[in-house]
């Protein structure tokens, strides 16, 4: 594909960088498109564009999204390790334990993003605060 994905779009991408596998320098692993500046600044824009959208996301609802991405991330593990092993050139007993921490860190965060700090909690209404 080579393409970066930004503010909303796919857009082509400025070099295509190869990732060759360090076990056998003929297998490559895959590609992936690098930006240069000026994509790399429309980027930065575009989050900074989405920012006051998110924002706006109730804590339930970040919590879903960043389970969301673990419930991905989980189901598509076994094509996911064997990506990884093939790029790192680790065996794929060494790297299947890397796709599942992945996951679990989404999980934990989406876990975390539900904790109450200090002494005023966001509520599940927007715009509204809960005093603990």
């Amino acid at each position: 594909m080579n393409k970066n994905y930004i503010g909303g779009e796919w857009v082509a991408a400025a070099e295509v960088n190869f990732n060759i596998s360090p076990s056998d320098s003929s297998n490559v692993a895959g590609e992936y498109a690098r930006a240069d500046a000026d994509q790399a600044g429309a980027a930065v824009d575009a989050f900074f564009d989405v920012l006051p959208v998110w924002r706006k996301f109730t804590v339930e609802q970040r919590s879903e999204s960043l389970d969301r991405i673990c419930t991905e991330v989980l189901a598509h593990r076994e094509e996911l390790d064997r990506l990884l092993a093939r790029e790192e050139g680790k065996t794929l007993a060494q790297d299947i334990g890397e796709v599942g921490r992945v996951g679990r860190v989404f999980k934990f965060f989406a876990g975390e993003s539900l904790r109450s700090s200090g002494e005023r909690s966001a509520s599940i209404r927007p715009g509204a605060e809960v005093d603990a």
